[in-house]
């Protein structure tokens, strides 16, 4: 996985203006892993192919631990943004996180220094 392409211009979409020059140099074509990664398109690179899905089903493991609610309130949160640009009301959504039964069963476990045991309540 040396390079990536890209075959639609609707790949990629962003509402920050510093992202300009990223996004065209990403959709121009190919482009070597390691600059995609210094230019901030990625966050990590594998070696090789052999160790793509391990590390793709770890990352999957590790996201699907975190408590539901809060994973709901960042998608959420991320979309408002998208829509409505960083001055994008989030009010909501923390109050419904705080508020919740996983908030606090977050705060007793890590004070029980065990695993929490979300209910996506």
């Amino acid at each position: 996985w040396k390079h990536l392409e890209i075959a639609n211009d609707d790949f990629i979409r962003t509402t920050e203006p510093r992202h300009t020059e990223r996004v065209q140099k990403f959709l121009q074509g190919l482009m070597e892993a390691q600059e995609a990664m210094a230019i901030g398109l990625l966050t990590e690179v594998v070696p090789n192919v052999a160790d793509l899905m391990p590390r793709a089903r770890a990352l999957a493991e590790q996201l699907a631990g975190h408590a539901p609610l809060t994973m709901m309130a960042c998608k959420e949160a991320l979309r408002r943004m998208h829509a409505e640009g960083l001055q994008a009301d989030d009010h909501d959504l923390v109050m419904r996180i705080y508020g919740s039964e996983d908030f606090r069963e977050g705060m007793d476990a890590f004070l029980e220094k065990r695993t929490p045991r979300w209910q996506g309540r």
